[in-house]
Parts: structure tokens; sequence; C-alpha cells
């Protein structure tokens, strides 16, 4: 599992990449992170920083990923603990499909939107490599 995919998924289905978004919880930033969450992990209240809130959102993921068991530890995992919290995810023995309704087709978005780009890095990977490819065998 990619990390920087994993936050792209969440801050396009979160907010649409809206640094200034605030949610009906009072969420902030591009990644709709609850503000008590987001005071755990810094003092700052630059919340439309696109740096500070990666940094925030990057610190609360390796939190979730420390917590949740191996068999939880992937795109949906990450997404209903993200969602729903941990707490109540641990309810439910880590099994996502058990969760709410809301929930389980939140967890189907972030993982339906890092598959999509997941698959547009691959594909820049690889036209980067064939250009750099066809690059060196020109020079030598």
């Amino acid at each position: 599992m990619n990390l920087a995919i994993l936050l792209s998924a969440i801050a396009v289905v979160e907010s649409n990449n809206n640094d200034y978004a605030i949610g009906r919880a009072h969420e902030i930033s591009r990644y709709q992170i609850l503000p008590r969450v987001w005071r755990h992990y810094t003092p700052s209240t630059s919340y439309a920083s696109h740096a500070i809130a990666t940094r925030v959102a990057l610190r609360h993921i390796t939190h979730i990923l420390g917590r949740l068991p191996a068999r939880a530890q992937n795109v949906r995992g990450v997404a209903v603990a993200w969602n729903y919290g941990l707490t109540r995810f641990k309810l439910v023995h880590y099994n996502w499909t058990a969760c709410p309704q809301p929930v389980i087709d939140y967890a189907n978005r972030i993982h339906a939107t890092y598959i999509a780009l997941e698959s547009r890095v691959s594909a820049a990977t690889t036209v980067r490599a064939s250009v750099v490819g066809r690059t060196a065998a020109a020079v030598y």
C-alpha cells in the first residue's frame, strides 16, 4: 500500500482536494481531520496549508496502521479507521464489511479512487521509463 496514493485518495474523496474545506462535524483541511485529532499532532492552526495538513494526515495514518491488526492493514481497513474510528472498527473485529453501509460505501470510494490514482502513477512511471530508456539508447 502506497501511503502517498492513499492520502491523495482520501483528499479526493473527503474534499476534492480543497485545502479550505470544513466538514459538517467541523473537520478541517483537504483530509477532513477532526480538530482534536489535528491538535494531537501539531499546535499549528494553518489548516489550509497543504504541507502541514499532509504531515498531520501522514502521522495520523501511521498511528492508525500501528494499531490495526495485519489483516486490516489495507486500503479499506485504513479508510474505515479514518472515517469510522479505531474504537468502533475494533468493535466489529476489524471487519470492514460489518460496518454500517455508509462506512462501507466510504471504504469502497476510497479503494476505487486509490486504484484509479495508482494506475495513473503506474502509467506515468511506465512512460517515463520508456522515454529514459530511449534517451539512454540514443546516447550510447
